[in-house]
């Protein structure tokens, strides 16, 4: 009696195979087939054939079963004889266990499937079982379901058991990842929401110190729900982007003002380049002889708003200019009287006669560039 009361899971496997066999032995033994005692007549060999494989059914012979045991177990059956020679028989025999090996997979894939099942509804069905629950600590529990202890050790073995156990619970360490990822989301959004509605008192300056006692007050479970870090960091990602949208539209704005400044500064560039044509501003004008004059020009008050020095940058870029042409100019007439021309300026000399000079010393040069254009290519090489 004790032995069969407290038989574990160690004892009672090792001893329940074995008696599973012998009971199995009695049953066949007790529930021997019966055959009719009229004489078998067939027709054909087919018959014969499924005559016998009917027998072997009936004795329930496995693919394991040898040939030589067959005589023992089967040779009082009337169906023995359906098949008259040993090689028929054999032949027939053969075939049936391939056929049989085959059939007993399948039997033991759907046993398998069936005690595996079995297996993790317990697990699901036993409340205590969660992440931090060890195996050992499993099976005391399930030792006391009548299902755990009626699954078959050759179709689920214990260290498939505990293989199963550890995905079961690495499944529910999943699911409550993920069940808390979803909460936080949640709980992350409505605090958003809350944020949200006070948005008119928030800006890109705002600390969380300026913002939580307002929150708090309203005792809006939103807020209390949320940890105080989690509330910090939605609050520090929202001032965040607060201040990325108030930077861009900084930005924006000294763009505008760049380019309103350009604007401001080609106006007064283009109002001392009419001051140039009507002979007002020269090479040799100064910034304080013009200044005054210039002040009241509305392209110049227009920028008051930039730095002082802007106007006379401007003006002093403008006479630069001024300066090289003149002395490009000056290098390019000195140039030509001196290659072109027999005109000698003197004391004495007239502006007439200097223009005159300078024209004729223009078209000699023009004809002579116009000469050497005709030239063939190997001339003008030699030369």
């Amino acid at each position: 009696p004790g032995v069969q009361d407290g038989a574990t899971a160690n004892g009672g496997a090792a001893e329940a195979p074995a008696a599973a066999v012998e009971e199995k032995k009695k049953g066949r033994q007790r529930n021997k087939p019966v055959v009719s005692s009229e004489p078998l007549v067939f027709k054909t060999q087919g018959e014969r054939m499924a005559a016998f494989v009917e027998m072997l059914r009936d004795y329930e012979i496995t693919s394991q079963q040898r040939w030589g045991d067959l005589p023992r177990i089967c040779s009082e059956d009337p169906r023995w004889n359906a098949l008259t020679t040993t090689g028929q028989k054999k032949q027939t025999f053969s075939e049936f266990q391939t056929k049989r090996a085959k059939e007993e997979r399948e039997e033991k894939r759907g046993r398998s499937r069936k005690a595996r099942d079995t297996f993790l509804k317990m697990l699901a069905e036993d409340t205590a079982i969660d992440v931090k629950t060890r195996w050992r600590e499993a099976q005391k529990r399930l030792g006391n379901d009548d299902r755990y202890l009626a699954l078959d050790h050759d179709v689920i073995s214990e260290v498939e058991r505990e293989e199963m156990f550890n995905d079961f619970v690495a499944e529910l360490a999943r699911k409550e990842d993920e069940e808390k990822r979803f909460r936080v989301e949640a709980n992350t959004s409505a605090f958003k929401e809350l944020l949200a509605e006070v948005s008119d008192g928030i800006t890109h300056a705002t600390r969380w110190l300026d913002i939580r006692q307002l929150l708090e007050e309203k005792n809006d479970p939103r807020f209390e729900v949320m940890d105080e870090n989690d509330r910090r960091h939605v609050f520090g990602d929202l001032v965040g982007e607060l201040r990325k949208a108030h930077e861009a539209v900084l930005k924006e704005k000294e763009r505008e003002k760049r380019l309103e400044d350009k604007a401001k500064q080609a106006s007064f560039r283009q109002s001392l380049m009419d001051k140039v044509m009507d002979g007002s501003i020269t090479a040799l004008s100064a910034w304080r002889d013009c200044k005054v004059d210039l002040e009241s020009e509305a392209t110049m008050k227009a920028l008051e708003d930039q730095p002082t020095s802007t106007a006379r940058a401007i003006f002093d870029d403008v006479v630069d200019l001024l300066q090289k042409a003149f002395k490009a100019d000056r290098k390019y007439l000195r140039d030509l009287l001196d290659d072109e021309s027999d005109f000698k300026l003197a004391h004495d000399s007239t502006f007439d006669a200097f223009v005159a000079a300078l024209t004729a010393a223009e078209t000699k040069l023009e004809e002579k560039d116009e000469a050497r254009a005709e030239k063939p290519a190997a001339e003008k090489k030699n030369e």
